[in-house]
């Protein structure tokens, strides 16, 4: 008899014990699933990362087409560097999205930002105007991938994503322009014509 009792206070135990375990599993999958900086999180950075690394490839190439477009290059790399910080900010959201001073993360104050004028210092020539046009079409063309990377990414990131998409938008529409001026010809004048350029978000 005694040792049926304790054959069922062992298997007794085990049920308990069995039972606190799957609680445990349960509730790891619930933090796993609706609480930040885990795995799950860190995997939905994913397409962040990839068109921040993308705009900063724009910009690289950017800087390196000639001072002719009247400021709008220096515009266009502008709006790129407000879609990276808009970038930043959505990852750090995604990380603290239940801290509620998640909330408190504001973007980046576009209204107003003072470009520095493009000042050549001699002529170019019609292959080199043509070279650096060529470079901003690469650029633009890099800037499209990164709003395709980040229009497939899982959410919005507090709306961060938007804004980084918004800004991209921008960057696109001064490289337009910036393509307009250097498809005139080769004349480096168009660059002296106007004083700084103002972004207006």
């Amino acid at each position: 008899m005694r040792s049926l009792n304790t054959k069922l206070l062992i298997a007794a135990g085990l049920t308990v014990m069995l039972s606190a375990a799957t609680v445990q599993s349960a509730q790891a999958q619930a933090r796993s699933k609706f609480h930040p900086g885990v795995a799950a999180h860190k995997q939905d950075n994913a397409a962040m990362r990839n068109a921040e690394h993308q705009l900063a490839e724009a910009e690289k190439v950017m800087k390196t087409a000639l001072p002719i477009y009247e400021g709008h290059r220096h515009n266009a790399m502008a709006w790129d560097g407000i879609a990276v910080g808009e970038i930043k900010i959505g990852i750090k959201w995604n990380s603290t999205r239940n801290d509620p001073n998640a909330l408190k993360m504001h973007s980046q104050t576009k209204s107003q930002m003072h470009v520095q004028a493009e000042s050549p210092t001699r002529k170019y020539s019609a292959h080199e105007v043509a070279v650096s046009n060529a470079k901003l079409q690469k650029a633009s063309t890099i800037l499209v991938s990164a709003r395709t990377t980040l229009v497939a990414a899982p959410h919005d990131y507090g709306g961060h994503r938007s804004l980084a998409v918004q800004s991209i938008e921008q960057s696109l529409k001064e490289i337009q322009i910036a393509l307009s001026i250097g498809n005139q010809g080769s004349s480096a004048s168009h660059s002296t014509k106007h004083g700084g350029k103002v972004i207006h978000p």
